[in-house]
């Protein structure tokens, strides 16, 4: 142990070296990378049918980027906010227009002729960058945020998405989490893609819906039936996850009273062709993705309308008998 310190000091200047405090940076940390940033400015012609023209700034910690030095620069259109069910991604590359010291860009896409309400555009975006890795050159990539940006279709004023959960606290266990090559790393930037309708590549297809996929996952080996995802780079079983919380603190995750019942009206059931019925209604969908044995799914069954009404705020909503707080006291 009295030689460690001879090779691995406390901190010094040069980074990646083999102090400490360097062999343990992460690389968004590093004076070599620049940071890309990129705020969204403005969408344009946004009524149902056009293709909105999106205008943007790039910049990083040293200046201004231009779009085609970007390795990724991809941007999404999703909508409507009341649920998200449309999808349309496209790589920027040297596509962009300057305009002035910022850039715009017109989607090949158009929004859906019957769009309503307000939708969103965000982004993900990574840059290849040569640094000084303890005296030897590497290339590494640096990872923008996922900006976001509500605007109106048919509204008068845009409408944001609800905040379901907050990635701050989901980043308070999985320090800067980031998924799928490290370019998505904002949950609510995750729900653009993994809507209600998403599905893996089984032949009978599990569904990837965020809020059925992400309470699958924690709520893990204490599954009655497990969760296993198939993508087209493999299979990923979380039947041997255990979560370290404590699972009846949806507070953990959820903000603004969003885990309590009843849900609104606007979402949309989720594709469950591994379940008990398909497709399940909202509440149904939030509570069956944790208790998945036969006697809650029977419950939740019975206590749905044929025409798609769920009756579970009327024992399990806010001030209710058996509401969410309750059943989930600690």
């Amino acid at each position: 142990d009295a030689m460690c310190g001879a090779c691995h000091k406390p901190y010094t200047s040069t980074e990646f070296d083999k102090s400490v405090k360097n062999t343990h940076m992460e690389l968004y940390k590093s004076a070599q990378l620049p940071n890309v940033f990129v705020k969204f400015l403005e969408v344009m012609d946004t009524n149902p049918g056009d293709m909105p023209t999106v205008k943007f700034s790039l910049q990083g910690k040293n200046g201004p980027i231009h779009p085609a030095d970007m390795d990724r620069l991809r941007l999404v259109l999703s909508g409507p906010n009341d649920d998200w069910d449309f999808y349309a991604d496209e790589d920027v590359g040297g596509a962009a227009v300057p305009d002035g010291t910022d850039w715009l860009y017109t989607f090949n896409t158009p929004l859906p002729a019957d769009a309503e309400g307000s939708f969103t555009v965000s982004m993900e975006g990574r840059i290849n960058v040569d640094i000084d890795d303890d005296g030897e050159a590497a290339s590494v990539r640096d990872y923008a945020e996922n900006p976001q940006m509500a605007f109106a279709v048919t509204d008068v004023v845009a409408k944001e998405r609800r905040m379901v959960v907050d990635d701050a606290k989901c980043e308070s266990c999985h320090v800067n989490l980031r998924l799928h090559g490290s370019n998505r790393h904002d949950v609510t930037y995750c729900s653009t893609c993994h809507t209600a309708n998403l599905v893996d590549i089984q032949d009978v297809p599990e569904s990837v819906h965020m809020k059925w996929m992400i309470h699958k996952i924690h709520r893990g080996a204490d599954l009655e039936n497990g969760y296993v995802v198939v993508r087209s780079r493999g299979t990923y079983d979380f039947s041997n996850i255990h979560y370290t919380g404590d699972l009846r603190n949806c507070d953990a995750c959820h903000v603004n009273n969003s885990q309590q019942l009843p849900l609104p009206d606007s979402l949309l059931p989720t594709i469950t062709n591994l379940a008990w019925w398909t497709p399940m209604e909202p509440q149904a969908a939030s509570c069956l993705s944790c208790h998945d044995d036969d006697s809650s799914a029977a419950h939740a069954y019975v206590n749905t309308a044929d025409f798609g009404v769920e009756a579970c705020a009327t024992c399990h909503g806010e001030g209710a008998t058996y509401s969410v707080d309750k059943v989930h006291a600690r």
